[in-house]
């Protein structure tokens, strides 16, 4: 009696095996999961590290302020202020999609001025304190890019990166020291403190932005995330503007003298424009709602 090939059955089946596997993988290829759309929305904190200087220097060579010069630091330091933003993912398969969405951040702005002044009489050094309330910068990003996702068992990243474009506004306002002739003529000089700011306006910059988020399902149709975005966006120079009119003393509130428009624009002249870098880090946690 022959005894059984059992060979030719094992053989068969490797085979079977072998070949379904190819065309397991090319029905995969050809036919992509669906794509998913998902809508986000955060609540966070944003920073700016956009802390600026500008410089006042100002000398005269007529009486009664011949001689004398006066110096101007002013500073401006945005604050860490809320951030509120929303998003629309769409994937395509396999980790890739697109992302599009919006923010609005509002920082508060604290200005002071170190002001000092000096001449062949009188010198005078004076810091004029910070004010917490002295204006603001807001920025409302619109943006869009590119969207990978890696799925792990308990969490998900994603990362986007892609072009932005900002729509900005700027209001700082603070006092500096100035000096000036006291009534009379010659009856000599003072120091003041003199309104000056950066005027309320807004502008239109094209930038760039990156983010990585961290999802962590609730259910099968929502998740927590947590996301830290950078946006960039291109510094700017803003000119400062002195107000003329009734200026009171610098030690002494009591005293005061009438500042004319020509001054107040030879001391906008000659400071320095606030070169001011709108870019900001943002961190927030949300909710990822997925579209069926």
């Amino acid at each position: 009696m022959r005894p059984r090939n059992t060979r030719r059955p094992a053989a068969a089946l490797a085979l079977a095996v072998l070949a379904a596997f190819p065309l397991r993988l090319a029905a995969q290829l050809e036919a992509p999961p669906r794509p998913q759309g998902e809508i986000g929305f955060s609540l966070g904190a944003v920073f700016s590290f956009s802390a600026a200087e500008s410089l006042h220097r100002q000398s005269w060579t007529a009486a009664p302020l011949a001689g004398m010069t006066a110096e101007n630091t002013l500073a401006a330091a945005p604050a860490a202020s809320l951030f509120l933003g929303g998003s629309y993912t769409r994937f395509f398969g396999r980790g890739i999609g697109i992302q599009a969405g919006f923010g609005y951040a509002k920082n508060g702005v604290s200005a002071s001025a170190s002001f000092k002044a000096g001449g062949t009489a009188t010198a005078f050094s004076r810091h004029l304190t910070a004010s917490d309330d002295a204006g603001e910068i807001t920025s409302v990003p619109l943006y869009a890019g590119l969207a990978l996702r890696w799925a792990g068992s308990r969490s998900t990243l994603v990362f986007t990166a892609g072009p932005a474009l900002y729509l900005h506004s700027i209001l700082v306002e603070t006092e500096a020291g100035i000096l000036a002739a006291l009534s009379g003529g010659g009856a000599g000089t003072g120091a003041f403190r003199a309104p000056v700011s950066v005027p309320d306006q807004t502008w239109i910059a094209a930038g760039l932005q990156a983010g990585l988020s961290a999802d962590l399902p609730i259910n099968a149709a929502t998740a927590l995330f947590f996301e830290l975005r950078y946006f960039y966006s291109p510094a700017k120079s803003f000119a400062w503007t002195w107000e003329s009119g009734t200026l009171h003393g610098l030690d002494d509130s009591s005293l005061a003298v009438s500042w004319d428009a020509a001054a107040a624009a030879a001391a906008g002249a000659a400071t320095r424009p606030l070169e001011v870098d709108p870019s900001i880090f943002q961190f927030s946690a949300g909710l990822r709602f997925r579209l069926r």
